[in-house]
């Protein structure tokens, strides 16, 4: 997937007021096509969970997909054990379900970067 021009890897590492996080985050997304992003992984560590980490990294993807022209980031969520705590991170972003899918208009999303994180992505 490095190799694979049609993915992007961000890997995430985290900052607060409290102290440095370390890596605590990667996301794959895959191009679909010139108007549509598929996220393939969303990897989140449990340390920095419900801290709004999730959210500035999804806000993160939703602005590089801007800045390429694509105006629809897509996700699924398959049930595990292991990230059921994940359950409803997509609808909680405000994507739309449709057949087990979240979909997001990019342009109409209202998904940020809290003020107080100081993030530093890598690609």
């Amino acid at each position: 997937m490095a190799k694979d021009s049609r993915h992007r890897i961000y890997v995430f590492d985290v900052k607060d007021k409290f102290g440095d996080y370390g890596i605590v985050g990667l996301v794959i997304v895959e191009e679909l096509n010139d108007k549509e992003w598929f996220v393939d992984t969303f990897l989140l560590s449990c340390r920095v969970m419900n801290r709004k980490v999730e959210d500035a990294m999804m806000a993160f993807v939703c602005e590089q997909a801007l800045k390429s022209g694509i105006e629809t980031v897509w996700g699924e969520y398959i049930p595990t054990r292991k990230n059921l705590p994940a359950k409803d991170f997509y609808k909680n972003l405000g994507f739309t379900e449709k057949a087990g899918k979240y979909f997001l208009n990019v342009k109409e999303s209202r998904i940020f970067c809290p003020d107080y994180f100081k993030m530093n992505v890598e690609e």
